[in-house]
């Protein structure tokens, strides 16, 4: 199922600015590496706002006779368990976003600033033992993190590039360093994030996942097109035909096609269906006209047919 939240995860707009000076709107996803040709927006920040929501919740709700199963059914998650919660402000903006099934016993709460920039983590014990709380805050004097934002113009690019700083044993260090590039239309065309090695395990970084670098191209309708992991040997062509989405791999040496993706996406009444590999997702609409949803309902196929739903609620 993580595959799939993957798949469907939200997307967060984040403004970063560097003496009042707007930058280019970015999407929060990438900093985690998460490679976005298959990303479906659940939210649009600005019905978000217009509407004068200030909370959205993401509930789980299995079959009934769904078992626990490693590959088939791995989330452990009660009926009715919350999965994700987001807080937004007045603007719209994502201040706050809680993810309840990523730590096992533990949840996280990230708290974030008007321009996007995360001001504290909270982490919040569940199960296994009493409940309890820590609330870790970001660039004070008397913490062990600072992170320092520079925004620079490239030709007609621009260049936004975050330094962060951790205390270790021999005093603040150069941790991890972020570049993000964006064309003159706003787009984000190239990302590439890379970490101390010396301090990999004292961040969180044994497997390297926070060390990245990813290119995007976009046609003229702003659709991305290309995108290549560049430690990858792949790269990818994405295309619209009439039934959806094509996504063609290619072999970064040969540039010879390796292999086809085909994604049928179909919009009835405001209801979206998008067909993919061996599942299918059903987004259904708030109401008429809506660009947010209330339903995610996610079908996989066999011998044992397995439907579970992600209901949203917004307040």
């Amino acid at each position: 199922m993580n595959k799939i939240i993957i798949y469907l995860t939200v997307t967060l707009i984040t403004k970063l600015s560097l003496a009042q000076a707007k930058a280019p709107l970015a999407i929060k996803e990438y900093d985690r590496g998460i490679n976005p040709v298959d990303e479906i927006t659940l939210f649009d920040l600005s019905e978000i706002k217009q509407r004068k929501i200030d909370t959205a919740y993401i509930i789980y709700h299995p079959a009934s006779w769904a078992e626990y199963h490693p590959t088939g059914n791995p989330c452990t998650c009660p009926y009715n368990d919350t999965l994700e919660l987001y807080v937004f402000d007045n603007e719209g903006q994502i201040i706050q976003s809680t993810s309840f099934q990523q730590l096992g016993d533990y949840s996280t709460t990230f708290h974030l600033d008007s321009l996007g920039n995360i001001i504290s983590r909270t982490m919040y014990r569940r199960d296994g033992g009493k409940p309890s709380s820590y609330t870790v805050p970001y660039n004070l004097p008397d913490t062990n993190y600072k992170s320092v934002i520079k925004r620079t113009k490239v030709g007609d690019d621009s260049l936004i590039t975050k330094v962060s700083f951790w205390k270790f044993k021999n005093g603040f260090d150069t941790a991890s360093i972020q570049i993000k590039r964006f064309n003159n239309k706003g787009k984000l065309i190239e990302i590439e994030s890379s970490e101390n090695k010396r301090y990999a395990r004292e961040i969180d970084d044994d497997t390297g996942e926070m060390t990245y670098h990813f290119k995007f191209g976009y046609d003229t309708e702003g659709r991305l097109i290309l995108y290549q992991n560049v430690k990858s040997d792949n790269y990818k062509k994405i295309s619209y035909p009439f039934y959806g989405k094509l996504t063609e791999t290619y072999d970064v040496k040969t540039n010879q096609l390796k292999y086809r993706d085909i994604k049928t996406i179909n919009e009835d009444k405001g209801i979206i269906t998008v067909t993919f590999e061996n599942r299918q997702i059903i987004l259904t609409p708030l109401e008429k006209g809506s660009k947010l949803f209330k339903l995610r309902t996610i079908v996989t196929p066999g011998e044992f047919p397995l439907m579970e739903y992600h209901e949203i609620v917004y307040k």
